[in-house]
C-alpha cells in the first residue's frame, strides 16, 4: 500500500467535528477515519435519516456544541447554504460557553480551525470571518478561551468513494483559502509533553495531504469565489437543461432534442443527461447555491440578479411542487431516467401555476378573469367591458356614470406630407389617408346629431368643423386616430 493509503497512527491524529454528515460531510468522515482519525457531530435538532447516518458511518455523537470546543481541533463546516452563518455562529457562542465554565489549562489551549467549506459567496465568508473575529477579542484576556482560526474553503467535485478494486479513494476537489493553513496545531504547537511524537509534518500538513487540499489564495473570500463561478455553470447549465428538456418533453419531442445534442454536442449532451437525474436528492441545497451565486456576480461582478435567481426558482419549483423533491441519496424512487424526471417536473409546473393562480384570485377576485396575454395587448387602452353589449344595442346614456367621446376631444388623423407620385405605393397610400378622415368626419357627425355642438364648435365656422381640429384650407390637424381614447370596430372599416 502507498503511503496515502496506509492507515495513520490514530494515536497522533486530532478529532474532526463534521456539521452536519451530509452526504458530503458523512463521505468526507468515511475517508478520515479510514486513515485513523476521530471523526464526531453533534445532531440535536437533526432529522431521524441524518442521525442514521451518521450512526451507520459510526460517528462520535456529542451532546452538545461546548463538547465540540473541548475535544475537536478541527471542526468541518458542510451544510446547506441558507445554514452557514447559523453553524458559524452556534459554534461561537459555544466558544463563549466553554470558555466561562472551563478550567483554564496549564498551556494556551490550542487554536479551533473552523473550516467552512459551504457553497456561499465571498460576502458571507467574509461575514462569518467577521463574527470569529469578534468572538477571539472577547475571550482575549479569557485563559481557558480557545482562538477560533477562520478557514474560507470549497468543495467540486462528488463526496469521497473507496474504489474497492485498486483501494483508491476518489476525492473531491477541497478548496481553501486564508491567511493561516492547517499547521501549529495541537500535537506539535509546544515543546513539551503535549508533543507525542516528532513527526516531519505537523498534524495540519497532513490532513491537508489527506484531504487532498489546494491553496488558492491567502485572502477569506477566494475559495468560496471559485466555487461560486464554477457552479454558475455546472449547476446553471443543468438548469437550463432541465427547463429546455421538460419544455421539449411537452411538446413531444425530448428524443429529436436528445438526439440532436448527442450528435452536434456530445460532451453537453452526456454532461446534462447526467447531471438531470442526480439533481433530484440536491434540489433543495442547489436553491440556496443559486440565491448565493446571484449575490456574488451582483456585489463582485456587477451584474444583475435576475439570471441566478430564476436559476434558483427552477430547483425550488424541483423540490416544493414535484414529487422529486422527496428524493434522497440512497433512497431513490423516481427520476432515475431523463423521462422520469421530465415527467414529473411538467405535473409539477402545472400544480405550481395552479397554486400560483390561486394565490393570486385570493389577493384579486378579478385575477381570474382576463387571460394574461389579453391583458398584455389591452394594456395602457381605456376600454370599458361593456362597450361590446352598448355597440349591439341602443340604449340611454348617464353621461354622468360614462363619459361618452366627443368630436373635439378626438384625437385627429394625421395630416400626410405629398408621397413621392413614383412610389408605387402611391394608391394605397391616398387610400389610408381618405378612409382616416371618412372615419374621423363619421364620428363627428354621430356625436354632433346626440349631443348637439360642443362648446368648443360654438364658434365654429360655416362647415361645422371644429375650429380645434381644422385649419383654413379644410385639412385636419397631425393628431393621430391611432391610440386614441375611443373604440374602432373593425366592421366599420
Amino acid at each position: 500500500m502507498t503511503d496515502q493509503q496506509q492507515q495513520l497512527d490514530n494515536r497522533y491524529l486530532p478529532t474532526v467535528a463534521i456539521l452536519t454528515p451530509g452526504e458530503m460531510g458523512t463521505g468526507i468522515g468515511i475517508m478520515l477515519r479510514h486513515y485513523g482519525y476521530t471523526v464526531a457531530t453533534q445532531l440535536h435538532g437533526r432529522s431521524e435519516y441524518t442521525v442514521t447516518r451518521a450512526r451507520d458511518a459510526q460517528f462520535h455523537c456529542y451532546p452538545s456544541d461546548e463538547d465540540i470546543i473541548a475535544e475537536c481541533t478541527y471542526v468541518f463546516s458542510i451544510v446547506p447554504p441558507a445554514e452557514a452563518i447559523s453553524t458559524a455562529r452556534r459554534i461561537a457562542e459555544a466558544a463563549v460557553s466553554f470558555a466561562s465554565t472551563a478550567i483554564a489549562p496549564e498551556h494556551p489551549p490550542a487554536p479551533l480551525y473552523f473550516l467552512d467549506l459551504n457553497a456561499t459567496s465571498p460576502a458571507t465568508a467574509r461575514a462569518i470571518a467577521a463574527l470569529f473575529n469578534g468572538i477571539n477579542i472577547q475571550l482575549a484576556n479569557n485563559p481557558a478561551g480557545r482562538k477560533i482560526v477562520f478557514v474560507d474553503g470549497a468543495i467540486i467535485g462528488g463526496p469521497p468513494k473507496l474504489d474497492p478494486h485498486n483501494g483508491e479513494w476518489f476525492k473531491p476537489n477541497i478548496m481553501l483559502s486564508g491567511p493561516l493553513k492547517l499547521s501549529l496545531t495541537a500535537f506539535n504547537e509546544h515543546d513539551d509533553a503535549t508533543t507525542l511524537v516528532e513527526t516531519e509534518e505537523d498534524d495540519g500538513e497532513v490532513l491537508e495531504r489527506v484531504l487532498g487540499v489546494k491553496w488558492v489564495g491567502n485572502e477569506i473570500g477566494q475559495a468560496s469565489g471559485v466555487k461560486m463561478c464554477f457552479a454558475s455553470l455546472t449547476k446553471g447549465l443543468t438548469a437550463l437543461a432541465i427547463e429546455s428538456f421538460t419544455t421539449a418533453a411537452s411538446l413531444g419531442l425530448l428524443k429529436p432534442l436528445q438526439d440532436q445534442l448527442a450528435e452536434k454536442t456530445p460532451l453537453i449532451s452526456s454532461f446534462v443527461n447526467n447531471a438531470i437525474v442526480q439533481m433530484p436528492p440536491k434540489a433543495y441545497r442547489w436553491v440556496g447555491e443559486m440565491e448565493e451565486i446571484a449575490d456574488t456576480f451582483h456585489e463582485e461582478g456587477g451584474f444583475d440578479k435576475t439570471i441566478y435567481q430564476g436559476t434558483a426558482e427552477v430547483f425550488r419549483t424541483i423540490n416544493e411542487d414535484t414529487e422529486l423533491g422527496r428524493e434522497r441519496t440512497g433512497l431513490r424512487t423516481r427520476g432515475k431516467t431523463v423521462e422520469d424526471v421530465t415527467t414529473l417536473l411538467a405535473e409539477g409546473m402545472k400544480h405550481r401555476r395552479e397554486r400560483l393562480s390561486r394565490a393570486a384570485t385570493a389577493v384579486d377576485p378579478s385575477a381570474s378573469k382576463t387571460n394574461p396575454k389579453l391583458a398584455e395587448a389591452l394594456s395602457g387602452l381605456n376600454i370599458a367591458e361593456q362597450d361590446e353589449d352598448l355597440e349591439n344595442q341602443e340604449q340611454p346614456v348617464n353621461l354622468a356614470s360614462r363619459q361618452v367621446p366627443r368630436a373635439d376631444l378626438m384625437p385627429a388623423p394625421p395630416s400626410f406630407d405629398a408621397p413621392n407620385p413614383a412610389s408605387p405605393y402611391n394608391n394605397t397610400y391616398q387610400q389610408q389617408v381618405v378612409q382616416r378622415q371618412s372615419l374621423y368626419q363619421r364620428a363627428q357627425a354621430q356625436n354632433l346629431d346626440r349631443f348637439g355642438p360642443s362648446s368648443g364648435q360654438s364658434g365654429g365656422n360655416s362647415n361645422g368643423n371644429s375650429n380645434s381640429n381644422s385649419n383654413n384650407n379644410g385639412n385636419v390637424d397631425s393628431k393621430s386616430l391611432i391610440g386614441g381614447r375611443f373604440k374602432i370596430y373593425p366592421r366599420e372599416l
